[in-house]
């Protein structure tokens, strides 16, 4: 099938409605061609994001068929649900995007175990996961019931918007077992729970963030906490507020 899409806006290439469980993965097995970016979703009416799910977009240039595929863990159980593919552009030189031989194979209803924030951040996005190693929570806010954690190998923040995990815990705690989706949000990895936590298998962890250079910071230091000297905000006054971004040199 081609999908066209020349507006600024997605467009949406949907099955028809399905039964899905929650808690349960599918892979989306899929074959493209041509010039867009296009992505993955899934409609299961769960109470976040207006009821919809979606990967990051894979960019297309080529006229070559190549496989794709991408997963998506329902959070929802409900016999209404779609598949989506969401189309961000197509370019009409190369053909827009063409898509063909979709599959959709049900993973597993079971949360794949991974020892350490490191392999988590190495799983596959829209993918069930739980982290058995423990980890420190190094910051939390009450937005999207946010909570920032990290290990000896890297850092990840947990989204919690339907709060689910209703353990309370303090900065230094110790949790472990941590389940959730693995997402990704603006290039963000986040892991997004499905269960709640145990409660804290340690207390007054003491946390010394790592001096780092600006420069030397890339994604992989994502939600890490660390000390960066000699850097300056730009525009420096007033307070700082959530979902903003703050320039500094």
């Amino acid at each position: 099938v081609q999908l066209i899409n020349s507006d600024s806006g997605h467009k949406r290439f949907t099955s028809q409605t399905t039964s899905v469980e929650n808690g349960v993965g599918y892979k989306l097995t899929f074959w493209l061609k041509g010039k867009g970016d296009i992505r993955t979703g899934l409609f299961d009416n769960r109470e976040d994001a207006f009821g919809y799910f979606y990967n990051d977009n894979i960019t297309v240039n080529s006229n070559t068929w190549t496989e794709h595929s991408q997963f998506i863990t329902a959070d929802n159980t409900t016999d209404i649900a779609e598949f989506i593919f969401s189309l961000r552009n197509s370019d009409e030189t190369m053909g827009h995007i063409q898509l063909d031989n979709v599959s959709i194979e049900v993973i597993s209803n079971e949360a794949q175990q991974v020892a350490n924030i490191l392999a988590l951040r190495a799983g596959e996005t829209g993918m069930r996961y739980q982290l058995t190693g423990e980890a420190i929570l190094t910051f939390q806010q009450n937005f999207r019931n946010q909570k920032y954690i990290q290990d000896a190998t890297a850092a990840i923040v947990i989204d919690d918007f339907d709060g689910v995990i209703t353990t309370s815990y303090a900065i230094g705690d110790g949790i472990t077992g941590i389940t959730g989706t693995l997402t990704s949000n603006n290039g963000m990895l986040q892991l997004v729970p499905t269960d709640d936590s145990a409660p804290a298998t340690s207390t007054e962890n003491n946390i010394i963030p790592e001096v780092r250079a600006l420069a030397s910071l890339t994604s992989d230091d994502q939600a890490k906490l660390v000390k960066i000297e000699n850097v300056s905000f730009a525009n420096a006054t007033g307070t700082f507020a959530s979902s903003q971004n703050y320039n500094l040199t």
